[in-house]
């Protein structure tokens, strides 16, 4: 789902409007949403075991709902990508497409977060520069075929000039991630929390993320040339 000409030539609003231009076209997404979070909250249930049973049980847990929210989100993204440009859903045409390239985007994610861990294992400075400059990796894996390597130049090249709103953007949205529940203290599954809340939470925020990424997808300025300024373009420059 490349961008158009049209939207290429034409002023764009911010990436802020741009986010909840998204939110407010996707109600209809949000039962979608429930059903894509149903294996988000069959990994919540699985806490305590994964806890009792497993060393890091904890945060491997944290890691698996994660994973499955980012998976969610991606499932949502060309509906709410197509609810941001005011076109029909279609979201039998989205999920068909993310079912078709869902072992390219599991990849991307993976490889995504790898370095994300190599980044803020080494200094938090380059984790930073690293989630922001890698955002549109997996959106370009899953719309455009892009290959892993192509996807990540490209996302820094569209990322560069709007850095700091996309590292607060994303940076506000994860402090609901990897565990959605968080706000309401991480409860374990043998509270009274009713399951039904973890439900709509993980739903709301698979869905929350999708509209940013949508927001994000449309309204960054397609890859121009590489230039010094960039990220990859710096590293470039440096080894050189």
């Amino acid at each position: 789902m490349p961008i158009s000409t049209a939207e290429r030539t034409s002023p764009r609003p911010t990436l802020r409007g741009g986010f909840f231009r998204a939110l407010v076209g996707t109600p209809r997404l949000l039962p979608l949403a429930l059903v894509l979070a149903v294996p988000c909250v069959a990994a919540f249930l699985l806490r305590d075991r994964m806890e009792e049973q497993l060393h890091a049980g904890e945060l491997l847990n944290s890691l698996l709902q994660a994973l499955l929210l980012e998976l969610a989100a991606m499932a949502l993204l060309p509906s709410a990508i197509a609810a941001l440009r005011g076109e029909p859903l279609a979201m039998g045409a989205g999920l068909a497409r993310f079912l078709r390239r869902s072992p390219a985007v599991l990849g991307a994610i993976v490889a995504r977060w790898l370095l994300l861990a190599i980044g803020f294992l080494a200094l938090w400075l380059p984790g930073l520069l690293l989630m922001a400059s890698s955002l549109l990796v997996v959106p370009l894996v899953l719309l455009e075929d892009r290959g892993l390597g192509e996807a990540f130049r490209r996302s820094d090249q569209r990322v560069v000039g709007s850095f700091f709103r996309v590292l607060v953007g994303a940076s506000v949205l994860s402090l609901l991630a990897p565990d959605p529940t968080t706000p309401l203290g991480k409860p374990s599954p043998s509270s009274a929390l009713p399951i039904a809340l973890v439900w709509v939470l993980c739903g709301i925020t698979a869905l929350l993320w999708a509209c940013f990424y949508a927001s994000a997808y449309v309204r960054l300025p397609e890859a121009a040339p590489r230039s010094s300024g960039s990220t990859v373009g710096a590293l470039d420059a440096a080894r050189s």
